[in-house]
């Protein structure tokens, strides 16, 4: 009802399974039935139209006391697990909040992605703890111990350890939350973990590693994230994950995909529901972007792409986002692009990979379309200006660029000015070989050409200094790609006679 959803069905917004136990049912099985049912609650009675009342998982996992069967072996595989598959760098960490944890009397977590993938055996540099207890303490008292700086945000009750070599750790008081209206920040309450677990998105990422040394190993699965890693299943906490917090429903997808996970059959129903009752117009574009971008610089994002659109979450970016044969064949000849380039030994920078893609999924859209989809998205900025001009942009390259025998100086201005995101983008859209051919070229070969000389070599020279140095340092780097000079000294030679000619200032 908070969240507007009077007139919708109870089929909408709730689970359809309801589990049963009988009175006389010990309580640590209830608690092996709700873990591997993921139930919210079961009924207590014969059957479900004759049932005496409910018991909650909430309220059971709070008042009953951990189970000690197979406890002590659990923990030791896991602690086990622990100095065998993380980094040297990381256990460091996590020794000395071990130690500080006795110290303070505070029961420390490991949690999030770090957890989920020591179970799966993935590589995870993410360290992310949560504090039952005050965590913004324990971090000042971490940061005597490790060194770094700190920076606290006293109002979620988080902060951020960042150690003298850059590396960061995320802290945080154990908390719970609630949301006001769908696609709205959360009002965060101090809880225990058990409550800080339950606000997650899925269930692979609701688990937690004690690191109290009593119990330092301890899995905490109050969920059943466990069973749902061996299960390969993406499965949402409760049913009104994806109302409360609508950018869960591309996390689904993208660790789905990345994962090669299924979505659950019920989490499925809920994004749809969700899609449905057009929740997702609630989400900012700032926040949409950032889940966007995400799945974009996975390494094989066409997977999700395919599920947003099956899903419906391609056109709540914009309604005419469609993954047709014209667009998906260009997202497919841009992946295999993007692999060439991953593959070469040299790179001219770090790749923003999200934006060829996105150039990929603007294809075939006109001006008034593409406004709508950057406004939508709240891009601004360079990365604004970088997509409204793509389409003249293209024109323009590919006019040079489809020369079969093109001048390699002629190569080389052409492309040098541009980012290497759009020759990429240039290289799958085209269907012309040559212009293939000299993209390729100037990314494998020209733009790894360099001057050896500098301006203090022309200063040396007695050439005084002013425009005329860019000049002549253009034209030497011209005639190097042609291949008529190579070496410093062809290079202050040439430049010698350059200086000498009154285009050049001589």
């Amino acid at each position: 009802l908070s969240h507007g959803l009077g007139k919708a069905l109870v089929q909408d917004v709730a689970s359809s399974e309801v589990g049963v136990v009988f009175p006389e049912t010990p309580l640590m099985e209830v608690r092996r039935v709700l873990l591997q049912s993921n139930l919210g609650f079961v009924l207590v009675g014969k059957n479900r139209k004759n049932f005496q009342g409910i018991i909650s998982r909430m309220l059971l996992f709070q008042h009953l006391p951990e189970a000690k069967v197979g406890e002590s072996r659990r923990r030791i595989r896991l602690e086990s697990m622990m100095e065998r598959k993380i980094s040297p760098r990381i256990l460091t960490i996590l020794h000395a909040v071990r130690q500080l944890a006795e110290t303070m009397e505070l029961r420390p977590y490991l949690v999030g992605g770090l957890v989920r993938d020591l179970l799966l055996g993935r590589e995870n540099t993410d360290v992310d703890l949560v504090v039952e207890g005050d965590g913004i303490l324990f971090s000042r008292e971490l940061q005597k111990v490790l060194g770094g700086t700190v920076r606290t945000h006293e109002n979620f009750g988080t902060a951020v350890l960042v150690l003298p070599d850059g590396f960061k750790v995320d802290l945080a008081s154990s908390r719970t939350e609630f949301y006001a209206k769908p696609g709205a920040l959360p009002t965060v309450q101090q809880g225990d973990i058990h409550h800080d677990l339950y606000r997650r998105d899925f269930t692979i990422n609701a688990m937690a590693v004690e690191l109290h040394p009593k119990h330092y190993g301890r899995l905490v699965d109050r969920f059943g994230g466990n069973r749902d890693l061996d299960a390969k299943t993406i499965r949402v906490l409760h049913s009104l994950s994806f109302i409360e917090d609508p950018t869960r429903a591309y996390r689904a997808v993208r660790f789905a995909n990345r994962l090669n996970f299924k979505i659950s059959p019920e989490t499925s129903t809920y994004i749809r529901v969700g899609v449905r009752k057009k929740m997702f117009r609630h989400l900012s574009g700032d926040r949409l972007l950032r889940e966007v971008i995400f799945i974009l610089m996975e390494n094989r994002p066409l997977g999700s792409l395919r599920m947003l659109s099956q899903f419906g979450l391609l056109g709540v970016l914009h309604p005419s986002l469609k993954l047709t044969g014209g667009r998906l064949g260009l997202l497919n000849r841009i992946e295999q692009v993007l692999d060439w380039y991953d593959a070469l030994p040299y790179r001219l920078e770090p790749l923003l990979r999200w934006q060829v893609y996105f150039l990929g999924l603007m294809e075939g859209f006109d001006k008034r379309q593409a406004e709508s989809l950057l406004n939508r998205l709240a891009i601004q900025g360079r990365p604004r200006k970088f997509f409204v001009e793509a389409r003249a942009q293209y024109r323009r390259l590919t006019t040079v660029l489809q020369k079969p025998k093109l001048d390699s100086a002629a190569n080389f201005t052409a492309c040098s000015p541009i980012r290497p995101e759009f020759l990429l983008y240039t290289s799958a859209k085209t269907t012309s070989r040559d212009i293939r051919r000299n993209i390729g070229r100037y990314l494998t070969e020209l733009s790894r050409t360099r001057l050896e000389i500098t301006g203090q070599d022309l200063k040396d020279l007695g050439i005084p200094p002013g425009p005329a140095y860019s000049r002549i340092l253009r034209e030497v780097l011209r005639n190097k790609l042609r291949g008529e000079i190579s070496g410093k000294t062809e290079e202050i030679a040439y430049a010698r006679v350059l200086a000498g000619q009154r285009k050049f200032g001589g």
